[in-house]
Formats: structure tokens, sequence, C-alpha cells
């Protein structure tokens, strides 16, 4: 890791160092930094459980969580070597919680969100996650742990843990491997750097795609037309900034996710062949807050974005929500492909101003 000297125009190496050396432990660190913040492990997750024990045995998994397509996902933590079981060890929580029904999983966020003093109410919070219809429990009861998923993090992971999730991603089990290493700069200052290892950034969609044909034939994904539309706005946002953006096959749309407790969606709507690029906001405490957002900026961003710029206080969905949106009309004269690079600009000038004035 390295930090640019912009006087001398030249690099400066971050010294390496270890957890141990800096008194940093597995479980009131590292996993606290996860816990707190998912969102480093490169994806939209949902964590709904900490130190969990309530199985039959003796075990205890790290962390638990959702993704956004309701899969479970097991996340196991090692504050230096991972060792050589850890694959097995985060295979028998995958089976484990497997027999967890959706009451199950109810039930045990309940708790969790009870030891973090939180009084939100469970079910809709891992509604809004889903982005499911407010009330609609049969789809909570359908997508909630379809299947179950594991991510590996530790300072080093071993070659045959690798291997044998790298056999396990291809063969139709996700299986993700993530390094964790900190480093120090001259001020004594401590940087965490998380590099995903397995799947390869280059080859993950890949990976994924070839997954989800595998072992879920029956679920619904979008024409390929789409599939291939949005997985190349995946990577003009990923080749052009720092913003996380996920994207599912199974969706007509992208998301982008911030610490602002701000998301931002590029949507295409099939019908009309238009898109939205909106920010949206469901905390209620917030709705406020984007409505003066709204009053002061709303017609310079307008003038930025070359569209006009809608405020919806309540959502259709969901009348907590609030939108700030901007509706971009059909280009009949242009297919669905052509206008990648127009669409990517246009939601990258969007998230980037809306970040830049949301303090």
């Amino acid at each position: 890791m390295y930090k640019l000297n912009s006087d001398t125009n030249e690099l400066i190496e971050f010294d390496k160092t270890t957890f141990k050396e800096n008194n940093l432990l597995e479980r009131n660190h590292i996993e606290e930094w996860i816990r707190k913040n998912p969102e480093v492990l490169g994806e939209e997750l949902l964590i709904i459980g900490h130190e969990y024990d309530k199985f039959d045995t003796n075990d205890r998994l790290d962390l638990l969580a959702l993704d956004k397509e309701g899969k479970l996902v097991i996340i196991e933590l090692k504050r230096d070597k991972s060792g050589s079981n850890v694959d097995f060890q985060s295979l028998k929580y995958c089976s484990y919680c497997s027999q967890l029904t959706p009451q199950d999983i109810l039930e045990l966020f309940t708790e969790y969100l009870k030891t973090q003093k939180d009084n939100s109410d469970p079910q809709d919070v891992i509604t809004d996650f889903l982005e499911l219809s407010q009330g609609n429990e049969d789809s909570i009861n359908e997508i909630l742990n379809n299947s179950q998923r594991f991510i590996i993090v530790g300072k080093e992971i071993d070659r045959r843990i690798l291997s044998v999730c790298a056999w396990l991603h291809e063969n139709g089990i996700e299986a993700k491997c993530l390094t964790i290493k900190p480093f120090m700069n001259e001020s004594k200052e401590i940087y965490i750097d998380f590099d995903q290892i397995i799947p390869p950034y280059k080859i993950g969609d890949y990976y994924i795609q070839k997954k989800e044909s595998k072992s879920n034939r029956k679920a619904i994904f979008q024409p390929e037309y789409i599939v291939d539309y949005f997985e190349k706005i995946v990577e003009i946002v990923k080749d052009k900034t720092t913003l996380k953006i996920n994207y599912s096959p199974r969706k007509a749309y992208c998301n982008i996710r911030t610490g602002g407790k701000i998301s931002y969606t590029l949507r295409y709507f099939k019908r009309d062949k238009s898109f939205s690029i909106h920010a949206l906001v469901k905390d209620t405490k917030l709705k406020e807050k984007l409505s003066d957002f709204n009053i002061k900026y709303a017609e310079e961003l307008s003038k930025v974005m070359d569209y006009k710029v809608e405020y919806q206080e309540e959502g259709a969905r969901n009348p907590n929500w609030s939108y700030l949106r901007v509706i971009v009309e059909t280009n009949k004269d242009k297919k669905l492909s052509e206008r990648s690079e127009e669409m990517a600009e246009l939601f990258i000038r969007f998230c980037e101003f809306v970040n830049n004035k949301w303090k």
C-alpha cells in the first residue's frame, strides 16, 4: 500500500505490520469492523447474527448475514493464518444453517437487534433490505434462505483452502475468500486493506453466472441483453470510480450503496424502454433532509444531468421511503447495448453530485 507525496510526485510505501503487534484481536476488533461495515467484503450484506451458537452442537459461527438474494451468508474470520480446516468448518455451518426456517431467521435476527439496542422491526428491516413489498410475508418465505454460502476472511489463507474454495465455487457452491492486512504509515496510523482472492475479480462474473445456471435452474433471470447491459454498466462504474456497485441477473436494475444511509439505483423499464436514476433514503429521520436537499440542489442537479429532477416524498412500495429521481427517456435510434456508456456516465454523475452535497 502506498501514499502519494504530491510535492515530490512519488509513492511512499506504508510499512507492513501485524494485528498481533498492534494488539488487534479477532473478536474485539476485526469481527466488529466487519459487523459494523459489512460492505468492506465487497457486497451488500445485512448482518443478522453475531457469535451465533444456538445449534445442537457446541459450534459458534462468527457472523451470519443475508445477501440481496436472500441467501444466508456464513462469515468466518481468522486474525492470522486461516489454518487448513476452515473450509470444512464453513461448509459445516452452511449445512447447519440450511435447516433454519424463515421464522428461525426472524427470531435470531430479533435477538441480534436486541443485543444492539435496536428497536427496529426485524421483518421490516429484512423486507427493506431485500426490496420486497411491506407486509408481503409470502415473498419473504419464498426468498429467505433459498441457499447458503460462505465468506472466509484472514490475514493469510492457506493455499489448500484456496484450492478447495475455487473448486467449490466452480462447481456451484458459492465460496468467497478475502485477505485482510494491516499497514502503518509514518505517523503510526493503521490502514486496513481487504483483497478478494476467490473468486478472482476478473472472472468473478463468469463464476457467479455458472453457479446460478447450475444450481438454480428454476430461477427467473432477465433477458440476456439486459444482463449484458447491466454487467457493462458495472464494469464501467468500477473502472472509473470507487463506488460500490452491485447487480444481480434477476433484476433490471443495479445499486450503489454508501455509508451515508443513502442508496442509488439505475433501473431500466422494458415496457417504455426508459431509465430511472434515483437516490433513496429508507430512514424516516432522513426524509426531511432529502426534502431540504431537493429544495436546495434540484435545479443545480437538473443542469448537471441535463434532465429534470423530481422529488417523491413517499414510495409506492413503502411510504417511509423517499426518492430523488431523474427519468431518462428512450432513444429509439439506439439499441440498449449502445447506451451503456451514456447511462453509466449519467449514473456516476448523479451519484457523485449527491454524495458531494450530502452532508
